[in-house]
Order: C-alpha cells, then structure tokens, then sequence
C-alpha cells in the first residue's frame, strides 16, 4: 500500500515538473528571441507574441493597479497552500481528479514563478482569426484550461 501512494505523488510531481519546466523554457525562449509586443507570423490563424499580462487566465483582471496586484499575489499565496495540501491529500491514491489537479497545479506554478520574478506573466500564443484575435495565452494557460475542461467533464 505505501509503494502505491509514493507512485502516485511521484508520478504526479513529475508532470507537474514537466509542464513547468516547458513553460518556463518556452518563455525563457521567447524573451531572448522577440522583443515586448513584437510578434512573428507563425501560420496564417497564429502568431507568436512576447507580451506581458498583469492578470489571471487569458488576461482575465488585466489592469496593472496597486489592488489587483495584491489581489493576485494574495490568489497566488493561497494556491501555494492549497498545492502542498493537494498533494498531500489527493495524490495518495489513483484518482479520477488526479490528472485535472496536477494539470492545474502545473499552470498554475508556471504562471505563479512569472509574477515573482518579473511582476506579470509572459503570454505569446495569439490565435486570430481574420481581424479577431482571441486572448494571448501560454503553455501554463493551456494546462489550467484542460484540468478545467476535465473537472467539468468528471
């Protein structure tokens, strides 16, 4: 029984690691390559552009204020708790929610790490469709989207 609960938590820790280790070695890749707001044409729907967001999710609270700064910072430290409570109590067995926590735990870390380092967190996928541009958005967004779509699917 105790060779199971170690397997999971680190199975789970380990994707985790994973998809933080992308994000931070896309944007890391993307700050060296393209200057703020500068944006290179990748296909004819998208374009890759370095720009900072001082909200949540797909710009969500995007406003650069003194309130919303500390509003986010107080999310991020809670989430900090919440993450080490998670893995505690949820990566102890094979769970139907395990995969949907670690996917947003994360985006969620990728995007935490970005705001303590440089005050707001680096987007560049910018999916377009004619004049119409969808939110800009980063591999961390992406995780934090799918464990959304599969809690609402469980």
């Amino acid at each position: 029984m105790k060779k199971n609960i170690n397997f999971y938590k680190i199975k789970n820790i380990l994707i985790i690691y994973i998809i933080f280790i992308i994000d931070y070695y896309t944007k890391s890749f993307l700050i060296s390559t393209l200057k703020i707001n500068e944006k290179r044409k990748i296909f004819k729907f998208l374009n890759i552009r370095n720009t900072k967001n001082y909200g949540l999710i797909f710009g969500l609270f995007k406003k650069q204020m003194l309130y919303n700064n500390f509003f986010l910072y107080s999310i991020n430290i809670l989430f900090l708790i919440s993450i080490f409570s998670i893995i505690y109590f949820c990566f102890k067995k094979k769970n139907s929610n395990n995969l949907s926590f670690t996917l947003l735990i994360s985006g969620a870390l990728g995007n935490f790490f970005d705001r303590l380092k440089y005050g707001y967190v680096i987007d560049f996928f910018d999916f377009h469709c004619y004049k119409y541009h969808f939110p800009i958005f980063n591999i961390a967004d992406i995780s934090i989207f799918f464990s959304l779509i599969l809690f609402i699917i469980k």
